[in-house]
């Protein structure tokens, strides 16, 4: 599969167009603003980061919101050379038809703006091998992404199982090889994740859970600090020293002074 054409779609304010057909698949990246697209059966909401891929044949109507411009890129790619043959539709009928045609994601992490943005650039440079070359290249890194996008919701949920579990059973003596099979996940793949979804690791995450539960019972317990410790997962003191001072700028003893004095 080739890209046979990979441009912006501009839309001023309350601009309608279409209903359009093409034959190639057509993958619609929003880029600012909100609008619609609309299919036979139905249609889709956009605002920026929303994807749309359409098949092959699909017709589509495009509605630009009326209070601010709309702008999507469109890559189209296709077995057949040349650009894409576009037709321009009579208005379909109001009975919508039996099944829902094309998917809608979001690109939470930009990835997918990056290749459809590349791919635009490279469509419109001059003609050539290396442009060939370029939009083979960015075509099936879009391709890759798009499947990473269907993918990033489930990885979130995993995750996010996790650090409830975290969140009950942080006095657990828990090591990175635990967390990462309770997501079902090799261990490296875990780490990576985790931190690229929580912006640090998984166990800077367990020992910010344990502080925070450490807070909590020396402002509402007479416990000692090393009960407290034991507690909230720390089964060494100084340990639970070093880490409480660099959370909480103060030391344990401190923090429930202060905790007494509200």
């Amino acid at each position: 599969m080739n890209v046979a054409l990979a441009n912006l779609y501009p839309f001023t304010p309350g601009e309608q167009v279409g209903p359009h057909v093409s034959v190639s698949v057509l993958w619609l990246y929003t880029v600012r603003g909100r609008g619609r697209i609309e299919l036979p059966e139905g249609g889709w909401s956009l605002a920026p980061g929303d994807v749309v891929c359409l098949p092959e044949g699909c017709p589509r109507w495009y509605h630009a919101d009326a209070d601010e411009p709309f702008t999507l890129i469109g890559v189209h790619a296709s077995e057949q050379p040349g650009l894409p043959k576009h037709r321009l539709l009579a208005p379909w009928p109001v009975t919508p038809a039996p099944a829902s045609r094309g998917e809608l994601r979001h690109d939470t992490n930009g990835y997918l703006r990056s290749a459809a943005e590349r791919l635009a650039l490279w469509f419109n440079q001059h003609d050539s091998t290396d442009r060939t070359a370029g939009l083979k290249a960015w075509l099936a890194v879009l391709q890759v992404e798009w499947q990473q996008v269907l993918r990033a919701p489930a990885i979130d949920q995993r995750l996010g199982a996790v650090t409830a579990w975290m969140h009950l059973h942080f006095a657990r003596q828990l090591a990175r090889s635990d967390l990462a099979e309770r997501a079902g996940m090799a261990e490296s793949t875990f780490a990576a994740l985790f931190r690229d979804l929580y912006g640090e690791s998984p166990m800077q995450y367990l020992i910010a859970v344990r502080i925070e539960r450490a807070k909590e019972l020396l402002a509402t317990t007479a416990d000692s600090i090393p009960q407290v410790a034991a507690a909230c997962g720390f089964s060494d003191p100084p340990h639970f020293a070093r880490m409480f001072k660099r959370h909480t700028k103060k030391t344990a003893t401190a923090f429930r002074r202060s905790r007494r004095r509200l």
